[in-house]
């Protein structure tokens, strides 16, 4: 007998990088990179809906200086791509009836343990080369999908 395997949801409004690449704000418009989080979050400039698995962190100010207790996320450098197509680009609310503009599959996250470990050079770029195969892969697989359910 297998175990059920718990799943959670990750809501754009309780998450900085994905509201920010979603409705292209804070300069987000291809990718969201971030070498360390918890300087973010300590700015108030970062939010995760993960906190509410691992537990939230709290400052604890010591001798006047604020430190960072309680950070369980397993990473500190974010990098966060949309696996999308975007043929004209107005956030998804804008769009009228017409979708086939703006096609989401979701978000390519890559993360790293250590500060500053993203190169913002290339990094983003190599990322973007990826989430945009990841885009065809998932648009073919359903193609094939449809295909198949209709011509048996």
């Amino acid at each position: 007998m297998g175990t059920k395997k718990k799943t959670s949801q990750h809501r754009l409004d309780e998450n900085t990088d994905f509201h920010d690449l979603w409705y292209a704000q804070n300069g987000c418009t291809r990718y969201f990179l971030s070498n360390d989080l918890m300087k973010r979050w300590k700015q108030h400039k970062y939010k995760t809906s993960s906190f509410k698995e691992v537990g939230e962190p709290y400052l604890q100010s010591v001798l006047g200086i604020d430190m960072i207790r309680n950070w369980r996320l397993p990473y500190r450098s974010a990098l966060i791509l949309p696996i999308r197509y975007v043929s004209t680009f107005n956030p998804p609310e804008e769009q009228t009836h017409d979708m086939l503009h703006w096609r989401y599959w979701g978000f390519l996250c890559i993360d790293c343990n250590t500060p500053g470990c993203f190169d913002d050079r290339y990094c983003p770029e190599l990322g973007g080369a990826f989430a945009d195969g990841l885009f065809t892969l998932f648009s073919q697989s359903e193609f094939i999908k449809r295909y198949r359910s209709t011509n048996p």
